[in-house]
Parts: structure tokens; C-alpha cells; sequence
């Protein structure tokens, strides 16, 4: 039986670094962050809210006025534009899309520009499916409802949020340190196997 890999998008197939970065540098005008003091900080597991309380005070009404604009802004045609695809992602692919079925599952809100997105890049007719969550229901969730026998599988994300949806769907859950976080906080939500990246996975494992 083919098996499915469900891939994850951002960190695990695009680098949203710039595009990250550059919207909170925007909301936030008393950040002196640099890209790399920022990204080091996200990789440490420190989260949105407790970023802004430990180094801006910001909480309370301010910190959701700040989400709201974040999640209003953040997927911006033009910001979205600020994207690019993770060395070698292209070609494993159109490689693997042969010998399995891959399916797209993300955490975006807008699945009309995720496809806008993926389609200039010639990756839409790699995925048996693209799944968003529209910031409404779980990963997990939508797998269950959208995809009869997700079994044999495995998910491959950048996030605890991905490994815990492997896990709880009875996936193999493998972790990918080109995102969100590091490889040692990765490895606290005990995934199947972390590796650097989506093309450093053996096939063996897939």
C-alpha cells in the first residue's frame, strides 16, 4: 500500500523567516531585534505572547490588539511574496508525489492564497489534497474528516503542534529543525525522528 505523507508548509517547505520578521518588526517599533536575535528567540520555544510580556510588557488588551493585527496582516499577498522554498524542496517533491501520496496540511487562514502561492511554484500538482485550517479547526481534525485511512503515514512538520497531530492520528511523526524551532525543543514532544531538513529524510523512513 502507497503511503501517505502529510507534509506541513511553513518552516517545513518555505522559509517565512524575512516575511515573520519583518511583521513584527512593523507592529512592534520598539523592537531592536535582529533577524537572527529574533529567530533565536522563536527556536527557543519562546511564544508570541511571552515575547512581547517579557521584553516589550506587553499583555493584556495590548497583546491582543497585537495578534489581531498580526493575524490580519501576516498573510498578505505581498508579505507572502517575501517567501521562498527551502533548498531542494522542488525536486523531492516532484520525486516523491511518484511513489506516495503527499497531502498539504496548514495552518493558514486563507486557502485561496495558499494556492495563489503554491501555484507559480508548480507544486499544487504534487498534493493529493491541500487541507488549511483556516485558523478554525485543528490539523487533526480535518485529516480525520478529509482522508478516509490516513494510515500508513507519516507527518512531517516544524512545530510541536505537528508532532502532537502525528501522534494523536497514530502517524510517524518526524520532526524537521528548518522552521519554528530548534532540534533539542523539537525533541521534547518525542517524535519518531528529527532531522534538518524535509530532504535530509531517508526514504526508508517515509
Amino acid at each position: 500500500m502507497t503511503s501517505n505523507v502529510f507534509l506541513d508548509l511553513d518552516g517545513t517547505l518555505l522559509d517565512v523567516r524575512n516575511r515573520l520578521y519583518d511583521l513584527f518588526q512593523e507592529l512592534m517599533p520598539a523592537s531592536t531585534f535582529t533577524r537572527e536575535e529574533y529567530w533565536n528567540l522563536k527556536r527557543q520555544k519562546i511564544n508570541q505572547p511571552d515575547l512581547l510580556a517579557r521584553y516589550f510588557n506587553v499583555t493584556g488588551d495590548e497583546a491582543a490588539a497585537f495578534k489581531q493585527a498580526w493575524l490580519a496582516q501576516v498573510e498578505d499577498p505581498h508579505r507572502l511574496a517575501t517567501d521562498v522554498p527551502l533548498p531542494g524542496v522542488t525536486q523531492w517533491l516532484q520525486q516523491h508525489a511518484a511513489t506516495h501520496n503527499l497531502f498539504l496540511v496548514t495552518a493558514r487562514q486563507h486557502p485561496q492564497r495558499v494556492e495563489q502561492q503554491l501555484s507559480p511554484l508548480g507544486w499544487l500538482p504534487y498534493f493529493k489534497q491541500v487541507i488549511v485550517t483556516r485558523q478554525a479547526s485543528s490539523k487533526a481534525d480535518l485529516i480525520r474528516q478529509s482522508i478516509p485511512q490516513p494510515l500508513p503515514g507519516v507527518m512531517v512538520g516544524d512545530t510541536g503542534e505537528d508532532i502532537r497531530t502525528a501522534q494523536s492520528l497514530g502517524l510517524t511523526a518526524i520532526a524537521v529543525s528548518s522552521g519554528f524551532l530548534g532540534a533539542d525543543v523539537l525533541a521534547e514532544y518525542s517524535p519518531h525522528h528529527v532531522f534538518s531538513t524535509l530532504t535530509e529524510i531517508p526514504d526508508h523512513v517515509l
